[in-house]
């Protein structure tokens, strides 16, 4: 057929999705999906990203000790979660004291990416 070109429906989507803006979302989710493999077990037990919104990546910690222990850690994991990703998407780590094992019911809210996981069982009672 002259005058037709033939596209990948892959390449199709990823240019309707980048010009809808969902893209960027997309490969930001990764990041939840990849982090206790690329963090190992001993992070991942004490502490979960919680969201990224614009290259700022907030993960929740068990303890102040943890967030400061981690903090040392941070241009090491960001390098690590962005090297999988084959982007460069987190900029900036921020730790937070809070419940790693909470229920998050919506997973974009306000523009941030969020984790979805289940309830975890608290360390504390175990």
């Amino acid at each position: 057929m002259a005058g037709y070109k033939t596209e990948r429906i892959g390449d199709i989507l990823k240019r309707v999705l980048e010009k809808l803006g969902i893209q960027e979302g997309m490969e930001e989710s990764k990041i939840f999906h990849i982090w206790n493999e690329e963090v190992g077990k001993e992070i991942s037990r004490h502490a979960q990203p919680f969201y990224i919104k614009k290259g700022k990546l907030v993960v929740l910690v068990e303890s102040s000790i943890y967030a400061q222990e981690y903090s040392f850690l941070k241009k090491e994991i960001q390098k690590k979660l962005n090297k999988r990703i084959g982007k460069e998407i987190i900029k900036e780590i921020v730790f937070r004291v809070g419940d790693i094992g909470q229920e998050i019911d919506q997973p974009a809210i306000e523009g941030r990416t969020r984790c979805c996981r289940s309830k975890r069982k608290s360390r504390k009672n175990t």
